[in-house]
């Protein structure tokens, strides 16, 4: 990706989402806190995304895809690079 692209804002706060995540090793109060937003729209932000991505791969009929989203701390290997 080049210096000259644009990328949709919805993309970017994704991004930075899944990095903050990243860096606070999934701890999700603790990335709310480093992003500057509450913690409740963090939740709801990782439900989007849990489900965008779900609708996008139409895998299994199981609920696996948002088991960590209520929970505090998310596993770290399954946060997007």
């Amino acid at each position: 990706m080049g210096m000259d692209e644009l990328v949709p804002l919805a993309e970017l706060k994704r991004r930075a989402i899944f990095r903050a995540l990243r860096e606070t090793g999934g701890d999700k109060l603790a990335a709310a806190r480093l992003l500057g937003i509450g913690k409740t729209t963090l939740y709801r932000k990782l439900k989007e995304y849990a489900f965008d991505s779900s609708e996008s791969a139409k895998s299994s009929e199981s609920d696996s895809g948002h088991a960590g989203v209520n929970a505090r701390k998310i596993n770290s290997s399954s946060i997007p690079a």
